[in-house]
C-alpha cells in the first residue's frame, strides 16, 4: 500500500474543509429527543440525529504500523493500539486533544485500509494514562458502514434490541478527519483526510456493561474466522475477564450436549433463557443472517457474578433486508443452541412468545419511523451522508435503502402479526372448585403483546347441548350459588380480543355436592 502522503480527497471535502474547518456539529433535531437513551454523562455522544466531529493527529510512524499490520495481517486480525490524538467536537462542547491509541476496525467484508474509508477503534485509556476517559468512557468504536448504504441499519436495529430487554449498545454518528486540524500540530507535510460518515457504535466493555448486568465473569466475543458455537474446545475471544480459566464456558459447552428435555431444563438453570431466546428472536425480526442464530457470528456471551449467561449481539449492519423464515430454516444455521431450542415444544414456544413480544415493542416504540428520523436527522447536517467522499452510494441511493428498510418492516409487522393474533384466539382454559351447594369458576387466555383483551363470554348447560349465557361476577372469576346436590351441569368459555373472537374452551362438566 501507498504512502498516505499522496492520498486524494474530493472536492465536496475540500470546499467543506475551507467553509467548515473546526466547526461543531450542527443543533440537535426535534426528532432526536426519544433516540437518547441513559443519564451518564456520554449519552448526548449516542444521539443517533446528530452529527459529531472527530479529528484524529496520527504520526507518519503509526500509520506505517496499521499500514504494516493491515498488508501482513493473520485472521482473526490482532492489530495494535498506535499512537494518536484525538478530539471530539460536538454543537456544545469539545472533548481533547487527548493521547490515546488507535487501530483499524473490521471483519470479512468491512476491514479496509487506511487508503480506503477505514473503520477505527480507539483505546482512550492508553498505558500510562489508565484513568483518562472522554465522559466516562475507555474505548470508542467508529464502524466504515461499507456494508450499510443507509447508515441507519445498527441504529435502528439496536433500539430494538434494547427496548425489549437484550443488553445492546447505542449509536450515534462522527464525521471522522486524519492530520485535518491544524490547531492539533499534525507532522509538517502529513496529508488532510477526511473519512467520511461513520456510525459511532458504543463498545461493549465493562463502561456499557454497567448499565445491563449484575457483574461480569467472562465477556466472551464470538465471530469470523471460527464462526464458534458452544462446544468444547469452540474458540472465542475473551474480552473481559480471566482467559486462564473458561470454567463457566466449559459448564455451558457440556450442557449442550444434552437434547430435549434435559437440555432446556439445565439452561434454564444456567442461563437467562428467556433473555436469549429474545436475542435470538430479535435477529430473526430484523433479518441478521450474520448473527448468532444463523451464522454463529457476530455475538457476545456474557457470565454474571454468579456465572449465569446471557447473549448481546453485535455487527448489524447488514440487517432488515434477509431471512424471510422466523425459525431460521432459510439461513445457513440454526446455530446449535437455537436448533435445539426450536426442536423442543416448551422452549419453541418461548422463542414464539418473544417473537411476538418483539412485534409488540417495535409497534410501542413507532420503530418504523425511526428510519427516517435519523436519516433525515444526519442529512442536515453538513457532515452527513450527502458529502461522504466514501459513500457507497449517491443520496438518492441511500433513500432508497431506508425505503427498503421500512418496507421489510411492514413485511415482519405482517408476518409476526399473523402469529401473535393465531396465539390471541387460543381457546382460553376453564376450571372449577366445588365446595357445598357452590361451584366457583375460573378461566384464562392467552395474554399477547400488542392484543387487548375486550371480553369473556360465560356459558351454561343443563345437558351440555343447549347453551345460556351466564353474566359473570368478574372478569375471570363467577362463583354459581345455591346449586342442588346431584345436579349436573357444563360450563365453556370464549375470550373476544382485538384481533377477534377465540373458539369456545373445552365444556367442563360439573356435578354439584
Amino acid at each position: 500500500m501507498g504512502n498516505l502522503r499522496m492520498r486524494r480527497f474530493s472536492l465536496v471535502t475540500l470546499l467543506f474543509l475551507l467553509v467548515g474547518f473546526g466547526l461543531g456539529a450542527g443543533p440537535a433535531s426535534s426528532a432526536s429527543l426519544p433516540y437518547v437513551e441513559g443519564q451518564d454523562a456520554a449519552a448526548g455522544l449516542f444521539n443517533p440525529t446528530t452529527v459529531n466531529r472527530v479529528d484524529f493527529i496520527v504520526p507518519q510512524s503509526s500509520i506505517d504500523i496499521i499500514n504494516y499490520e493491515f498488508d501482513t495481517r493473520s485472521d482473526p486480525t490482532n492489530f495494535t493500539y498506535v499512537p494518536a490524538q484525538i478530539k471530539i467536537t460536538t454543537a456544545s462542547a469539545t472533548y481533547g486533544p487527548l493521547d490515546v491509541g488507535i487501530h483499524l476496525k473490521g471483519g470479512w467484508g468491512s476491514l479496509t485500509p487506511l487508503s480506503g474509508k477505514a473503520g477505527f477503534k480507539v483505546k482512550i485509556n492508553m498505558p500510562g494514562k489508565k484513568s483518562q476517559r472522554i465522559l466516562g468512557l475507555k474505548k470508542l468504536t467508529f464502524n466504515n458502514a461499507v456494508q450499510d448504504g443507509s447508515y441507519v441499519h445498527e441504529a435502528t436495529t439496536y433500539r430494538l434490541f434494547r427496548n425489549v430487554g437484550v443488553p445492546a449498545p447505542r449509536v450515534g454518528y462522527v464525521r471522522i478527519y486524519m492530520n485535518c486540524a491544524q490547531e492539533m500540530n499534525p507532522e509538517p507535510n502529513s496529508t488532510c483526510i477526511d473519512y467520511g460518515l461513520h456510525p459511532h457504535i458504543e463498545t461493549m466493555d465493562d463502561v456499557a456493561l454497567t448499565r445491563w448486568v449484575n457483574g461480569t465473569t467472562h465477556l466472551f466475543e464470538g465471530g469470523t474466522p471460527y464462526f464458534p458455537d458452544m462446544y468444547d474446545g469452540a474458540v472465542m475471544q475473551v474480552d473481559l475477564g480471566n482467559e486462564a480459566n473458561t470454567s463457566d464456558f466449559k459448564a455451558l459447552a457440556r450442557i449442550n450436549r444434552l437434547e430435549g428435555a434435559a437440555w432446556y431444563n439445565e439452561m434454564l438453570k444456567r442461563t437467562d433463557l428467556k433473555e436469549m431466546t429474545m436475542e435470538w428472536a430479535t435477529e430473526m425480526y430484523v433479518g441478521h443472517w450474520d448473527g448468532y442464530a444463523a451464522n454463529n457470528n457476530n455475538f457476545f456471551l456474557h457470565s454474571d457474578a454468579t456465572g449465569k449467561f446471557r447473549m448481546f449481539p453485535w455487527g448489524t449492519d447488514q440487517t432488515w433486508g434477509g431471512l424471510q423464515d422466523l425459525y431460521v430454516e432459510d439461513g445457513w444455521g440454526p446455530s446449535m443452541m437455537v436448533s435445539k431450542c426450536i426442536n423442543y415444544a416448551p422452549c419453541r414456544a418461548m422463542y414464539t412468545d418473544s417473537l411476538v413480544y418483539i412485534w409488540s415493542r417495535a409497534q410501542a416504540i413507532n420503530l418504523d419511523e425511526m428510519p427516517r428520523d435519523i436519516y433525515d436527522g444526519i442529512l442536515a447536517s453538513d457532515m452527513g451522508p450527502q458529502t461522504d467522499p466514501w459513500s457507497v452510494c449517491e443520496e438518492g441511493c441511500a433513500d432508497g435503502n431506508v425505503s427498503q428498510m421500512i418496507g421489510f418492516m411492514s413485511s415482519r409487522d405482517a408476518q409476526v402479526g399473523s402469529i401473535a393474533r393465531s396465539l390471541a384466539l387460543t381457546r382460553p382454559t376453564l376450571s372449577t372448585k366445588l365446595t357445598s351447594r357452590t361451584i366457583a369458576l375460573s378461566w384464562s387466555a392467552t395474554k399477547v403483546p400488542g392484543i387487548a383483551i375486550s371480553s369473556y363470554q360465560l356459558q351454561q348447560s343443563r345437558n351440555g347441548v343447549t347453551w345460556a349465557d351466564l353474566t359473570p361476577d368478574s372478569a375471570t372469576k363467577s362463583v354459581i350459588r345455591n346449586v342442588t346436590p346431584g345436579a349436573i351441569s357444563y360450563y365453556r368459555v370464549r375470550v373476544t380480543t382485538s384481533s377477534g373472537t377465540s373458539p369456545w374452551s373445552a365444556a367442563v362438566r360439573v356435578r354439584a355436592s
